[in-house]
């Protein structure tokens, strides 16, 4: 293993905060959080982890919603 992380992490809050909004306040249509739309917030998302990248790619992340490996095959 060449280096491994997780990624996602100052967005870690936020989903923390959904899923429990989602417990105390359950949805009764059964929709998916896989399909949310988020409109005006995707330039501000992609900033957000455009600025985790370094981050993630040098020095690794303690915690976040995923995790990223990079590995590379013996010759």
């Amino acid at each position: 293993m060449e280096h491994i992380s997780y990624a996602n992490m100052f967005l870690f809050p936020l989903a923390v905060m959904k899923r429990l909004g989602e417990r105390l306040f359950p949805s009764r249509d059964g929709e998916s959080d896989l399909t949310l739309e988020t409109g005006i917030f995707d330039g501000w998302f992609k900033s957000v982890l455009a600025s985790e990248a370094p981050l993630v790619a040098k020095f690794g992340l303690p915690f976040g919603l995923s995790v990223a490996a990079v590995g590379r095959k013996r010759s």
